[in-house]
Parts: structure tokens; sequence; C-alpha cells
């Protein structure tokens, strides 16, 4: 697995929990529930023009405060 994989699977799984209707989410168990936050919007270091070689997420809040989450593979 490379971290391209990681990085494109943790990217589509919190967009598609993270905006789905209500109706389509898990109750208890949502991905924002857990996280106590839902993003609005999720970038690849590439799409927000970050210079590293490393591969991650932007992770932008309603508020406008941004996270970023960097994935490094360690072994």
């Amino acid at each position: 697995m490379t971290e391209q994989e990681v990085q494109d699977g943790l990217r589509t799984f919190l967009e598609e929990y993270s905006w789905s209707d209500a109706d389509d989410r898990f109750g208890a168990e949502e991905i924002g529930d857990l996280l106590g936050f839902y993003p609005e919007g999720i970038r690849t270091y590439d799409d927000a023009g970050i210079l590293t070689m490393n591969k991650g997420l932007v992770i932008e809040m309603p508020d406008g405060s941004e996270f970023q989450i960097t994935i490094v593979k360690s072994r």
C-alpha cells in the first residue's frame, strides 16, 4: 500500500460520511458524531498547492480554520 492509496482512501471516507444526508448516516456511529466535527472541505496537499514531498490532506472547517494531516509510510 502506498501513501497515495491511503490519502485517497481517507479523503473518500471523510467526504462520503461527513457530507451524506442524515438519512444515509450511521446514527451514533456516524463519522461526524464520532469526530465531533463536520468538515467544510477536504483537499489533498497537491490540490491545495502545498509544496512538500509528503502526501496528506487539508481539512477545512466551517469556522474557516484548517488542519493538515500528513501521511508518511513508516515501513
